[in-house]
């Protein structure tokens, strides 16, 4: 995917973003904060 090469951040933010919607956890939060760490 072309746009997250370019930008990976945005593709992140936007991706972590939809799973909180999803799914409201402090532990997959926490998850994703380790692995963006």
């Amino acid at each position: 995917m072309v746009l997250s090469v370019e930008f990976p951040d945005l593709c992140v933010s936007a991706f972590k973003e939809t799973i909180n919607n999803l799914v409201d956890s402090a532990e997959i939060t926490q998850c994703f904060n380790t692995l963006s760490s």
